[in-house]
């Protein structure tokens, strides 16, 4: 599905998915903090402080989101949200 459009047309895609994802419940405010967040170059450890959440929760909403968008790393997840994830 996503594997398979060009990087523009992937982009947009997933800015689209984020938003059906977050409209039909299956991520929340939180999981797009976090990957607002890790956007702007933060590490784990300094998202969970800032959110008051472990490191370790922060990997799980990575990793769901990951999932959702059929990332096959957290490389290419950034890749693909940088553009898309507002940082301010």
């Amino acid at each position: 599905m996503l594997a398979q459009a060009p990087a523009r047309s992937r982009n947009h895609q997933v800015a689209t998915w984020l938003d059906i994802c977050k409209e039909r419940g299956l991520i929340n405010e939180l999981q797009v903090e976090v990957l607002r967040l890790l956007a702007s170059g933060l590490t784990d450890d300094t998202v969970g402080k800032k959110l008051d959440i472990s490191s370790r929760t922060v990997q799980r909403h990575v990793s769901r989101v990951m999932v959702l968008l059929g990332a096959r790393s957290r490389l290419e997840l950034g890749i693909l949200l940088a553009a898309r994830v507002p940082t301010h």
